[in-house]
């Protein structure tokens, strides 16, 4: 596979992963601001700082308003909004067509042309948010759907199962690191479930936590579902698995002199979280975890990149 054509579609996968997870942020942050009382106000910064690379000062006004929220994020923003997203999705798209199936491009190319074409005025003002967010998230099910169902389990394949589960850790430890940095041990607020539910929801675990976990330390059961519970599909341990997985499948195919040091770092990434425990973890501190598992992450896919893609 030439090397641009395996580029393509490991960014491709990576923005349509993305896409993904800023339509399910908006879902669960306006079911949230429904279900506060009316004094109350959602807070989106966490939210629109992972997303929205802008000063402090921007982002409180932004996130002042659930509707600049959803501007920002599904129009405007220059780099991670859902319009920007599925933009670049395509564009990869495109320049690897061949290597996909006729379902997978008409997918892509169909969110595509839904996105831009909204309007998100008319949408502010006849109340149709939740309905035009939910109809995202449909597109990102069908999507995955075609997916799943239809390509080929080839190099391809890999390369877009690589960027995948790459974009997935990366979110999981961004949303992570943002309820850990604001959590405040003296704050009842924060010992509740309910501060940690919205970070759940985001992840698609909530469910899972409810009927996995019992007793009240959620800090401590939270950093267990997150980092190390292998059955949760984007938890650390079940993400790294799926990267180790597709990254020896990649070398299986193509000879480069890097594979033995991509071996190694592939090795040591995956086994830096399955042989770590909840002991190990409150040791070294949450954040310091994670901006470990962050940095480890990053050289990886800088070596990837600088093996497998043309403009490295």
């Amino acid at each position: 596979m030439l090397a641009r054509t395996a580029d393509s579609l490991y960014w491709m996968s990576r923005y349509m992963e993305r896409a993904d997870i800023v339509s399910r942020t908006l879902a669960n942050g306006f079911y949230a601001s429904y279900d506060i009382s009316s004094r109350q106000v959602f807070n989106w910064s966490a939210l629109v700082k992972i997303f929205c690379y802008r000063t402090d000062e921007e982002i409180e006004a932004i996130a002042a308003s659930s509707d600049n929220v959803l501007r920002e994020l599904l129009i405007r923003d220059k780099n991670n909004s859902l319009k920007e997203l599925v933009l670049k999705a395509r564009e990869n798209a495109r320049g690897a067509q061949e290597h996909l199936t006729k379902e997978v491009w008409e997918s892509i190319n169909e969110t595509y042309h839904s996105t831009v074409h909204i309007n998100i005025e008319k949408v502010i003002a006849d109340g149709d948010q939740m309905n035009l967010i939910l109809h995202k998230i449909d597109e990102s099910l069908i999507y995955y759907g075609v997916f799943e169902n239809t390509m080929p389990r080839g190099q391809g394949w890999n390369f877009m199962n690589l960027g995948r589960f790459v974009e997935r850790s990366m979110q999981t430890l961004n949303f992570a690191e943002a309820k850990f940095a604001a959590f405040n041990n003296n704050d009842p607020e924060c010992l509740s479930i309910l501060y940690w539910k919205n970070l759940l929801l985001n992840l698609s675990g909530y469910e899972l936590y409810l009927k996995s976990y019992r007793g009240e330390n959620h800090m401590q059961n939270i950093t267990d579902m997150i980092f190390l519970k292998n059955i949760f599909p984007r938890s650390i341990t079940y993400s790294f698995g799926k990267i180790q997985l597709y990254i020896r499948n990649i070398l299986k195919e193509n000879n480069h002199p890097n594979n033995p040091l991509i071996e190694r770092k592939t090795g040591a990434l995956f086994s830096k979280i399955a042989y770590t425990d909840l002991q190990g973890i409150r040791e070294k501190g949450v954040l310091a975890f994670i901006e470990e598992l962050k940095s480890d992450l990053y050289q990886l896919s800088q070596l990837i990149g600088q093996s497998f893609f043309s403009y490295y």
